[in-house]
């Protein structure tokens, strides 16, 4: 039973074949069923991690890069899977296979057909970050990272009394109802993750995996200083009413003293973007927001 296990970040370490392979699905742009007719011999690509044996072909074109896994399945799921496979080969026409592949594997390696990329996604809690990052994850075939997780990671690991400058910042919420103080600990939290920031995005630099970062503690400076990394950023902006409207949709409640604090990080976000000479753009109406990032950040059309 031989099924897509979707994208693989994995390298390719050399070319094989598969012989009496039962699938021979591969190329550029292949058409039909998983399952041809009578499969001798298929070009397949061995990964670091997946046995050789595993392997039984790539499937490729100008949007993805799949590779065919052996997997064992029971005789139930096996004749579901084969029947629901028939028939889509059934209704769908067979388009005809290109002369060349437009973007071919080379031995040693697996080449992408989506050229590398690095975006940072940043702005206040609620303005619709992780909807973008999304977004322009699938246009680039990107990965997401979210950038908080490095808090999550922090209070997993270290207790507050090793880490004053991290906690007591991150708890200014509990001790005061000012807006002001609450937005200001945020662009400390910002400044102190800054450095973090500039290592994780070394990283995909050096493994060449193409990534959108997103996260509320991503301050301007970090981005502007990213630039020399290759990396584009994009700070989106909302007004307390927009916000509200956002976390009552997402939470189920409009959080007014959150929504108060975020629309203060969005002013100031706006201002030190124009500072640094980083797009900023109104988040709303999301209906065209992929359309305006997309031009803000002038990745292709």
């Amino acid at each position: 039973m031989y099924t897509s296990c979707g994208y693989t970040e994995r390298e390719a370490t050399k070319h094989a074949l598969a012989e009496e392979g039962d699938c021979d699905d591969v190329g550029p742009e292949p058409a039909g069923s998983i399952f041809p007719t009578s499969p001798r011999h298929v070009a397949s690509w061995t990964f670091a991690g997946y046995p050789a044996a595993t392997v039984l072909g790539v499937r490729y074109d100008k949007q993805s890069f799949a590779v065919f896994v052996a997997h064992s399945v029971g005789a139930r799921r096996r004749e579901q899977k084969v029947e629901k496979l028939g028939s889509e080969r059934r209704q769908e026409p067979r388009p005809q296979k290109p002369d060349a592949p437009r973007h071919a594997p080379e031995d040693g390696c697996c080449v992408s057909p989506q050229p590398f990329s690095l975006i940072v996604v940043g702005g206040p809690s609620g303005a619709g970050k992780s909807r973008l990052a999304q977004a322009l994850a699938v246009r680039t075939a990107s990965t997401v990272a979210q950038i908080d997780d490095i808090q999550t990671a922090i209070e997993a690991l270290v207790p507050a009394e090793r880490l004053p400058e991290y906690y007591l910042p991150s708890r200014t919420y509990l001790r005061t109802d000012s807006v002001e103080e609450i937005a200001d600990a945020i662009e400390h939290l910002a400044s102190f993750f800054a450095p973090a920031v500039r290592g994780v995005i070394g990283n995909r630099v050096e493994s060449r995996t193409s990534t959108v970062f997103e996260g509320d503690f991503i301050s301007p400076e970090a981005a502007a200083d990213a630039r020399s990394l290759g990396v584009t950023s994009l700070f989106l902006l909302a007004s307390e009413d927009e916000l509200r409207a956002n976390y009552l949709a997402r939470d189920g409640s409009e959080q007014e003293g959150r929504a108060r604090v975020s629309a203060m990080r969005s002013r100031r976000l706006a201002q030190q973007c124009e500072g640094l000479g980083l797009p900023s753009l109104r988040a709303r109406p999301f209906g065209t927001l992929l359309g305006r990032a997309v031009k803000a950040l002038r990745l292709p059309a």
